[in-house]
């Protein structure tokens, strides 16, 4: 992520591994921070997934054309949320950056770190 790349891109980005594994992922793989304003759909259509039964009550809201176009710019702060599903089992993962001039900032790694509690 860096000034100048746009949020589809993003995006597109981060689906191609959960594609690439023959999974889907069920809620947002990024959003801004400040304000959440920019979202990202899912990989498929409710209708598609047989396993979504599980999951009742969610409400999906696709990536708007806007919110692809989205160029990024120094100091927005963005949550990257990525996530896959296989089945009814799910593992998510994420951090937060915010966009700097030179590129991005992670202001806090602990997120992005494995964690095992006995």
């Amino acid at each position: 992520m860096h000034p100048g790349v746009t949020f589809g891109e993003v995006c597109t980005a981060m689906e191609k591994p959960i594609k690439e594994a023959g999974c889907w992922y069920l809620t947002p793989l990024a959003h801004t921070m400040n304000p959440i304003i920019y979202v990202s759909g899912l990989v498929k259509e409710l209708d598609q997934i047989p396993e979504f039964k599980d999951y009742a009550g969610f409400e999906v809201v696709p990536m708007s054309p806007a919110s692809r176009d989205y160029v990024l710019e120094p100091g927005v702060m963005f949550e990257l949320e990525p996530n896959a599903c296989r089945g009814i089992q799910k593992v998510n993962v994420g951090g937060t950056v915010l966009i700097t001039k030179d590129g991005c900032e992670e202001p806090n790694r602990i997120a992005s770190e494995m964690r095992e509690a006995d």
